[in-house]
């Protein structure tokens, strides 16, 4: 199931996102919202870092995991 989610992270949280996302047996892909064409590995620290943060993040989850649900849930854009 492919699951896509607006989320913000601090530079402080991104670690946590990696190690979370390096957990998961499936791809993730993260972009600034508008820019989908250009997407990172969600697995990729310096990737992530490279972004624009201060803009909203779109997720795209190709797989399912609780820990991820919930971390994207905690970190959801309103």
């Amino acid at each position: 199931m492919k699951t896509q989610k607006l989320i913000r992270l601090t530079a402080n949280e991104v670690n946590s996102f990696v190690n979370l996302a390096s957990g998961c047996d499936f791809d993730i892909d993260i972009a600034n919202q508008g820019y989908e064409r250009r997407t990172i590995d969600a697995k990729s620290y310096l990737g992530i870092m490279s972004l624009d943060l201060n803009k909203p993040l779109l997720i795209t989850c190709h797989g399912e995991n609780n820990d991820m649900f919930v971390f994207l849930s905690e970190h959801a854009c309103m």
